[in-house]
């Protein structure tokens, strides 16, 4: 097997091992959102990954190589930090604001990682190969317009939350010090 050639097996078994990863991760993440227009688009993203899933195992079939998954240690992070900000945010537009920042990572990832794979195919003179992940690239980038458009409007939602939570303005550090420590400060005094 020539080296650009196991390159491109091993881009594909990140590929299968990232769509798998992300059928288990996508229906908790829009268990989390509260908004439904967020969950209507992960759920409608759910249906276009288990089709890039089935693209991939197509692959394998077509060129009769065994399916092997490969870890892909940049997806995982991001899922990753996708629980973090569920355990942290709560319910509600901060964290809806937060876990459509990770589905936008998710596609930004998908999209390069198959314009590499379908630009190494057609290296490899395979325009078989590369038709089906020109393909995904492409319905990736769509995806990725449709969660910029959803993100919009969920930073407004979650900065108006913030504001009216805060009820009072906090006082700097300098007004709660007393006034010589405050002084001194401002003159660069340690």
């Amino acid at each position: 097997m020539k080296p650009l050639e196991k390159l491109f097996w091993d881009e594909i078994g990140e590929l299968l091992h990232v769509e798998e990863l992300l059928l288990k991760a996508l229906p908790k993440m829009k268990e989390a959102v509260s908004e439904e227009s967020i969950r209507e688009q992960l759920e409608e993203y759910r249906s276009q990954v288990q089709d890039d899933c089935k693209r991939v195992r197509d692959l394998f079939q077509l060129f009769e190589v065994p399916p092997r998954e490969k870890k892909c240690d940049a997806m995982m992070g991001i899922l990753v930090r996708g629980q973090q900000l569920m355990q942290r945010c709560g319910r509600g537009p901060s964290l809806d604001a937060a876990l459509l920042g990770q589905a936008r990572k998710i596609t930004a990832y998908k999209r390069a990682a198959y314009a590499t794979a379908a630009a190494w195919a057609k290296s490899l003179q395979s325009k078989e190969a590369a038709k089906p992940l020109d393909r995904t690239a492409a319905a990736e980038e769509k995806a990725a317009k449709a969660f910029d458009d959803l993100i919009d409007d969920c930073h407004c939602e979650a900065a108006k939350q913030v504001e009216e939570s805060v009820r009072k303005p906090v006082a700097s550090a300098a007004a709660r010090r007393p006034r010589e420590v405050a002084e001194g400060a401002r003159w660069g005094e340690w």
